[in-house]
C-alpha cells in the first residue's frame, strides 16, 4: 500500500503566537523579529513543532487509533508567509510518512505510527492549570551540557490555546491522543526553553507512546537527560514522559546550539591597528555599519583619524554602542539611519556630507541581506531574484550617488565582495550571482569616474552571523577569520599606494 497525497500549508505571526501560548515555547527565535533579524536566519523561524503539526493535519485519522511513535527530522528551517507543500504516504496500514517541501527541498520529514487503541480513557474532572517551569528561555554556557545532566520538571499545555491550534491545522485530538499532542508541544517547550534553551534549533525528535489508553490525559513530568554534545554542536538527550507517576513515552531529541554571536571588540582592533592621525582631514562612508565587519571597519577608520559616516538601517542600538566606544578615537563617528538602496534618502546624504565636510575619501559598500540557502528550480526563482535585486541595489545606488564626490577627492570605492565567486558554494546562488554582478558594476563605474580608486574586497570566512549557524555551512565558522582582523588589512591597504586599476584584495 502506498497512497500518496499533496496539499498546501503556510505559516502566519497569528500561528507562532498561538502554537506559543499552547505549548508555553517562548522561544525569541520564533516570536521576536528583532531578534531573529540579528541571527543568521534574518527573519523568524517557525517551531519545528509546529512544522510537524501542519504535517499531522494532513494524516487522515483511523478508527480506534492513536499514535503509538513519531519520528521527526527538521532538516531546514520553515518560514513565515511561504506556501510549503506536504506530502503524504501511507506504506502500509498505520505507518504514514509526511514530508513539508520547499520544491524539491524536504524542510520536514515525519514518520507516524498508529496503532489500535480501543479504550481511551476519557478526562474527567477539571483540567490541571497550564503550566511550564520557565517563562524566559534558559541560556547555559555550552560546558553546563555534560553527559548525564537532567531536566526535570511538570508539565501541561494550555488547553484553551491547545484546541484553537489543533482546530487551524485540522488535527483530531480524539484521533491521534491528546496526550501525545500534548507530548509534542512538550518537546517543543524543553527544547526551546530548558535544554538547550535560547540558542535552540530542533534538529531531530523520536517518541515512543507506551499504553497511553489505560491513563487520563493528566499533567505530565518529564526527565531530559543528557547524552552529548559533539564538536557540531548538537545536543543529543534522552527523554522520558510520564503520567501519574507512570511511563506513557520515552525517545531522544536532537537539537543544534547555535555558538552565541562573536562580540567584536574595539580595543582587540587597536592592538592592530594602533591609533595614530595618519588619516586626519578624511572622510567615510560605510554602509552597513553597525555590525560584523562594517563595524570594525568603521572603527579602523576612525581609529586613524578619519571621519566616519556609520550608516544603518535597523541596528540602531548597535550603531550607538559603536559611536560611545569609539568617543576617545582620533577620529570621529556620526550616524546616519537610513535604506542605502533608496536613491533619494542617499542623495540626501551626499549633499549633508557635502554640507558639512565638503568631500568623501572613502566609500566602502558592506550591506548585505542575511543569506539562506536556496536551490534553483522554478518554486524558489522568485526570491532568488528578490535576493539579488535588494542585494545589489545596497552597492549600485552608493556608488551611482557617490562616486562623483568620491573622484572630485580622488578617493576611493571600495566594495565588499566574497570569495564565493571563485568558490561558488551550491546552495547560494543568489548569494554567488550578486557578488559577481556588483563586481562587474564597479569596473564599470571605474571606467566612468576614472580619477577615483577601487578596491574589490573578497573576504574568505569571517566569523560574523552570515556563518554563525548551521544553515550556512558552505564556508563553515571553523578557521573563520575574525572581522577585526580582516578590517585592519583592508583599512591599512587604503592608507597604501593607488594602482589606478579596480584592484582584487583578498583576506
Amino acid at each position: 500500500m502506498n497512497q500518496d497525497h499533496s496539499s498546501k500549508v503556510q505559516f502566519s505571526p497569528d500561528d507562532l503566537a498561538l502554537f506559543s501560548a499552547a505549548s508555553h515555547d517562548r522561544n525569541p527565535l520564533h516570536l521576536s523579529a528583532e531578534y531573529a533579524r540579528k541571527t543568521t536566519f534574518g527573519q523568524q523561524v517557525v517551531f519545528g513543532i509546529l512544522g510537524a503539526f501542519g504535517c499531522l493535519g494532513r494524516v487522515e485519522p483511523r478508527l480506534n487509533c492513536t499514535l503509538s511513535r513519531v519520528s521527526l527530522e527538521f532538516r531546514h528551517p520553515v518560514f513565515l508567509g511561504i506556501e510549503y507543500e506536504v506530502m503524504t504516504a501511507e506504506h502500509s496500514p498505520g505507518m504514514i510518512s509526511a514530508k513539508l517541501c520547499d520544491g524539491s527541498k524536504v524542510l520536514i520529514k515525519a514518520d507516524f505510527t498508529l496503532a489500535q487503541n480501543s479504550s481511551i480513557a476519557p478526562t474527567s474532572g477539571a483540567l490541571p492549570e497550564a503550566e511550564a517551569p520557565l517563562q524566559i528561555p534558559a541560556d547555559p554556557d555550552d560546558t553546563e551540557f555534560t553527559e548525564g545532566t537532567i531536566a526535570r520538571g511538570k508539565y501541561w499545555p494550555d488547553q484553551t490555546a491547545m484546541a484553537e491550534l489543533l482546530h487551524r491545522f485540522g488535527i483530531d485530538e480524539h484521533a491521534f491522543g491528546k496526550l501525545q499532542l500534548s507530548a509534542l508541544l512538550w518537546s517543543s517547550y524543553l527544547i526551546g526553553m530548558e535544554q538547550p534553551g535560547l540558542r535552540a534549533l530542533f534538529s531531530k525528535l523520536s517518541l515512543a507512546f507506551e499504553n497511553t489508553h489505560e491513563y487520563q490525559a493528566d499533567r505530565l513530568s518529564y526527565e531530559a537527560r543528557v547524552i552529548s554534545l559533539n564538536a557540531f554542536g548538537s545536543l543529543r538527550s534522552e527523554l522520558q514522559l510520564f503520567s501519574e507517576g507512570r511511563l506513557v513515552a520515552k525517545g531522544e531529541s536532537r537539537a543544534f546550539v547555535i555558538p552565541k554571536s562573536r562580540v567584536q571588540s574595539v580595543s582587540e582592533l587597536a592592538s592592530l591597528v594602533p591609533q595614530s592621525e595618519q588619516l586626519k582631514g578624511k572622510v567615510a562612508l560605510v554602509v552597513g555599519a553597525s555590525r560584523g565587519l562594517g563595524a570594525m571597519l568603521s572603527a579602523a577608520l576612525a581609529l586613524q583619524g578619519c571621519t566616519v559616516v556609520v550608516n544603518f538601517n535597523r541596528s540602531e542600538s548597535e550603531a550607538r554602542s559603536l559611536q560611545v566606544n569609539l568617543k576617545e578615537a582620533p577620529g570621529r563617528v556620526a550616524l546616519a539611519k537610513g535604506d542605502a538602496a533608496d536613491v533619494s534618502w542617499c542623495e540626501q546624504l551626499e549633499e549633508r556630507i557635502s554640507r558639512q565636510y565638503g568631500r568623501l575619501d572613502f566609500l566602502i559598500c558592506n550591506a548585505c541581506p542575511a543569506l539562506l540557502p536556496l536551490n534553483i528550480e522554478p518554486k524558489t526563482a522568485e526570491r532568488i531574484n528578490s535576493y539579488v535585486r535588494n542585494a545589489f541595489a545596497l552597492v549600485s545606488v552608493p556608488l551611482s550617488v557617490f562616486s562623483k564626490l568620491l573622484a572630485d577627492a580622488s578617493g576611493w570605492s571600495v566594495v565588499i565582495s566574497s570569495i564565493a565567486v571563485e568558490t561558488s558554494p551550491k546552495e547560494w546562488p543568489h548569494y554567488v550571482a550578486v557578488k559577481c554582478a556588483v563586481e562587474g558594476f564597479l569596473r564599470v563605474v571605474a571606467f566612468q569616474y576614472p580619477r577615483a580608486n577601487y578596491l574589490l574586497v573578497r573576504p574568505s570566512r569571517l566569523q560574523t552571523d552570515l556563518v554563525n549557524g548551521p544553515s550556512n555551512v558552505p564556508f563553515g565558522i571553523s578557521k573563520a577569520m575574525p572581522p577585526e582582523i580582516a578590517a585592519a588589512k583592508i583599512v591599512e591597504r587604503l592608507q597604501g599606494a593607488t594602482t589606478g586599476t579596480v584592484e582584487v584584495f583578498r583576506v
